[in-house]
């Protein structure tokens, strides 16, 4: 019975307060800003029209609710209570947040002002409060803690070094990207060291004063490349990009930014450098020519200074007029060499499409230089192509091969005077065979008359005796005059053919034409060595394809050497050798054939 007494004396003041001003009460209800008075039970007295469209009750209805158990959640009453009960005590206005329970099922957070109402007597016996919808307030903060949460998550798993730094340069954040970058842990950069503090000692103060520079712009800036000290004393290339971070008035606070560890581009582009030099070095120094065109547009990229050599004009102009090239060209092979490098672009356009065509050209042709001299030219290109095999460019090398050509135009001649007096010499060889013939026909007639006429020629047969002795004589002449005779030549093929091969081979050739001049020596030691002679007509099983194998082997070759000689396959060298250690009778023995064929001689 007293507490409804006492509630109705509570509820006998809170009309009067409006009662005494009519202005303020009509204000408030009509405020946007909620409103409410609630008794220290949990009965409502009086909501405003904002505070009934907040939790979504009519003003008759909320009069009915009760404050802690239809309105606040259960995980809220502890906080209202603790809130109110120090608003009790220190009789201070309280500010606390929690939610509303709406009609709907749904919930709102907000936040009270709430202010203790005091009777006559000055104790307390109602609570009055203006609410505030918090719910965008909410979702800011929630959004900011994702995206602080997104920046966390981003910032320590990165591989870039994330830091802010204040307007001093002391770094305020650091990732942990930078353990990794410089070997520091993020505590012992954040609050410790400046930026400049880890610039290498001899360019600290250069860049430092280019930093604060950007700092005074308030700039962003990007692709600062630095050399930095890692924790261990090596060096460390960053290329720094960073945003300044301004105050409402505009003022710096810092900056925020991220590091990019590039030392090991650093070192491929010192790497690359040092590759281009040496390459300069090597084309520069060769008698060859290097040279490098782009394609679309057209450009002459590289030419080596042995172009001014052999084409007998300066490198820039052929860099200003690619053309000149063409026009260098002899007009009886120009087509044909044009032609090469047209195959040669189709292919790449042609593999650009999914096929494949050429991608290298191989040709000899002629030019006329500025004074009207002639020169041979061996050229070999090849087309370039980017990641994507698209063609960039095609690449070369040109050679002046005048001298060459000369030598085996002479070589070519002296084969074809060779070949002329060993037809000579065969002729005379067939003549003196004939007369022998001849002369041995003669002596079987003059035996068998001899024979007939035998009891008539006993008395005359000291004559005929010494007739013979003559004849034996003759026959013996006849033999060393024959052996002279090739002795003679084959000293010629000597004299006549070693010395050309002996400058050729000072002259500069290719592996094909070295091979090639390998076999005409092998060959002409074959005719010119009494080797190959006492090997046939020992072993007369021997072809001559193993003759002239078992003559390379004596003279110390390698199957694999005898193999580019005689251009066959190494298998075909190592069937002819065990043929032949068969034929000469050393098969399944432990004897050398080297040494067995060295012994022949």
């Amino acid at each position: 019975m007293y507490r409804n007494v006492q509630r109705k004396k509570e509820r006998e003041v809170v009309p009067n307060m409006f009662n005494c001003e009519p202005l303020l009460g009509e204000f408030i209800e009509h405020s946007a800003q909620p409103f409410v008075i609630w008794y220290q039970d949990g009965s409502l007295k009086v909501a405003n029209r904002a505070f009934s469209a907040l939790v979504g009750y009519p003003e008759e209805e909320l009069r009915t609710l009760d404050w802690y158990n239809d309105l606040t959640p259960p995980e809220w009453k502890e906080t209202e209570v603790k809130a109110l009960t120090e608003l009790c005590s220190t009789k201070e206005p309280a500010r606390y947040e929690k939610e509303y329970l709406r009609k709907d099922g749904t919930r709102i957070p907000v936040e009270l002002l709430a202010h203790l109402a005091r009777d006559e007597s000055g104790s307390g016996h109602c609570y009055y409060a203006f609410v505030q919808d918090i719910t965008e307030h909410k979702r800011a903060e929630e959004a900011l803690r994702i995206s602080e949460e997104r920046f966390r998550q981003v910032s320590e798993n990165a591989q870039e070094w994330i830091w802010e730094v204040d307007d001093k340069g002391l770094y305020t954040y650091a990732s942990p990207a930078v353990e990794k970058i410089l070997g520091y842990l993020p505590d012992e950069i954040a609050g410790r060291k400046h930026f400049y503090d880890l610039f290498l000692p001899e360019i600290k103060e250069r860049l430092a004063e280019e930093a604060f520079a950007v700092f005074a712009s308030k700039a962003f800036f990007r692709g600062f490349e630095n050399a930095n000290l890692h924790k261990n004393g090596s060096t460390v290339f960053l290329e720094t990009s960073g945003s300044p971070m301004l105050d409402r008035e505009g003022n710096l606070l810092g900056y925020r930014g991220l590091d990019i560890d590039v030392t090991t581009r650093k070192h491929a582009e010192s790497a690359l450098r040092e590759s281009e030099q040496r390459f300069r070095q090597l084309a520069e120094n060769l008698d060859q020519v290097f040279w490098f065109i782009q394609f679309d547009p057209e450009r002459v990229l590289y030419v080596s200074p042995s172009f001014e050599r052999i084409w007998g004009m300066a490198v820039d102009d052929i860099y200003q007029n690619p053309k000149l090239w063409v026009e260098s060209i002899h007009p009886e092979d120009r087509a044909g060499t044009l032609k090469q490098v047209e195959v040669l672009i189709k292919g790449a356009e042609h593999e650009e499409k999914g096929g494949r065509g050429a991608d290298k050209y191989d040709v000899e042709y002629r030019i006329i230089k500025k004074g009207g001299e002639v020169r041979w030219i061996h050229e070999y290109g090849t087309n370039c192509y980017d990641q994507k095999g698209h063609l960039i460019l095609i690449s070369g090398i040109a050679e002046d091969i005048t001298e060459r050509k000369d030598a085996v135009d002479a070589l070519k001649q002296m084969k074809e005077e060779l070949a002329m007096r060993v037809v000579e010499r065969t002729k005379d060889l067939d003549d003196i065979n004939k007369k022998l013939k001849g002369e041995l026909s003669e002596r079987q007639l003059i035996e068998k008359a001899l024979k007939i006429r035998e009891r008539e020629l006993r008395e005359r047969s000291k004559t005929l005796e010494d007739a013979n002795k003559a004849l034996e004589v003759v026959l013996k002449r006849i033999e060393k005059d024959k052996d002279d005779l090739e002795k003679n030549l084959l000293s010629n093929m000597r004299i006549l053919i070693g010395p050309y091969i002996d400058k050729l081979k000072k002259t500069s050739m290719s592996p094909q034409q070295k091979a090639y001049l390998s076999v005409l020596e092998a060959n002409l030691n074959d005719v010119v060595s009494p080797f190959s002679q006492k090997l046939s007509s020992k072993f007369l099983a021997l072809t001559p394809r193993e003759i002239r194998v078992a003559a390379l082997v004596k003279e110390g070759k390698t199957s694999k050497e005898i193999s580019g000689i005689m251009n066959i396959s190494k298998g075909t060298v190592d069937f002819h050798r065990d043929h032949i250690r068969m034929k000469l009778g050393l098969k399944n023995k432990n004897g050398n054939l080297r040494s067995f064929l060295l012994s022949i001689n």
